[in-house]
């Protein structure tokens, strides 16, 4: 019954449950002066009915409302933490895999109708494996954590990070072409590599590798994932620690 009622916070709550109480006392109001003008007219004349129209809505009616939209609010809340934990990744709080393939394809849908040049780069981080044997998991996790959060702040507003799979992550750039595309990619590079992570006093070395393509076509993000791998694998190649850029 409450489905057509958007409730966003405690605010919404006290506007509706105001609403609804000028609601009740007005039905309230309308119901007992229809009722008794054919019942017992004369006691329209006497003020106590008014005073028990306006009085009992008054009393019940915010308790109930409000109650009532409390659970509302209640629900609204949970399914957008559903939401949120449906999308993200647990350890990194970025996009997960999932997500990130499903939005970016409907992206890559209106890019193509407008004609707009978009961007994948692919990277991962250098020698990870390392890490994790040499410190543990622990801080195998920290890194990737830190990775992540430098990552994100170097993008656009309305561009995509995900946690790709292990230690490899995936940014897509709405109509952003090569050149600009290939200085947030360093942004990305530069960034991760000035992370200083402590662990038993040694100062541990982050960097990664990043593969980059561009497209100007009706090229499908399966392409457009395929090619950035390709160009990721040119990086390791070239020494790490860089960005290797493809074209389609």
């Amino acid at each position: 019954m409450l489905g057509w009622v958007k409730i966003k916070n405690q605010r919404d709550v006290a506007v509706y449950t105001s609403l609804s109480t000028i609601i009740s006392i007005v039905l309230s109001l309308m119901f007992t002066i229809g009722s008794l003008y054919w019942v017992e007219p004369e006691a329209l004349e006497l003020p106590t009915t008014y005073a028990v129209a306006v009085l009992v809505p008054l009393l019940v009616a915010p308790f109930v409302t409000s109650f009532a939209l409390g659970l509302v609010l209640k629900l609204e809340q949970t399914k957008k933490q559903l939401e949120v934990i449906s999308q993200t990744d647990a350890l990194t709080k970025i996009y997960n895999r999932g997500f990130f393939w499903e939005r970016v394809e409907q992206e890559l849908i209106l890019a193509n109708k407008k004609h707009s040049p978009v961007s994948l780069i692919l990277f991962d981080i250098d020698n990870f494996k390392s890490f994790n044997d040499t410190y543990g998991h622990l801080v195998g996790d920290q890194i990737l954590q830190h990775c992540a959060q430098r990552a994100a702040r170097c993008l656009r507003k309305g561009d995509y990070i995900a946690r790709y799979g292990g230690e490899e992550f995936a940014v897509f750039l709405n109509d952003c072409p090569a050149h600009p595309a290939k200085d947030i990619g360093e942004r990305i590079r530069q960034s991760i590599a000035d992370i200083n992570l402590l662990h038993d006093q040694q100062n541990l070395k982050i960097t990664v590798s990043l593969g980059l393509v561009t497209s100007f076509g009706q090229n499908s993000l399966e392409t457009l994932a395929k090619q950035a791998d390709k160009a990721m694998y040119q990086a390791k190649d070239q020494g790490k620690n860089c960005v290797a850029a493809l074209e389609l």
